[in-house]
């Protein structure tokens, strides 16, 4: 019987740790874009926590890797998605 070690998880696993909602509530306030359009940009609410994951994990050396849609550390990465991060 193959008994794998399991994989390493990145910080923020999740969007429901209590950083990623803090850092989600405080980009929902936040106004993207030149203070002089007649618009700023906002995004649908739902967005929010997966950046605020993306945005914590990746100062922790860990990005979604596009084609397994996995977490992983950075030096796992292709050198297409490393040239991208």
């Amino acid at each position: 019987m193959d008994q794998s070690q399991p994989k390493p998880l990145p910080p923020y696993p999740t969007t429901d740790h209590y950083l990623v909602r803090q850092l989600a509530d405080d980009l929902d306030g936040l106004a993207f874009g030149e203070s002089d359009w007649h618009f700023n940009f906002r995004t649908e609410s739902n967005y929010y926590r997966p950046l605020a994951q993306a945005f914590l994990n990746a100062q922790a050396g860990w990005f979604l890797d596009m084609r397994t849609r996995e977490w992983v550390p950075r030096d796992q990465l292709s050198d297409e998605q490393k040239a991208m991060t």
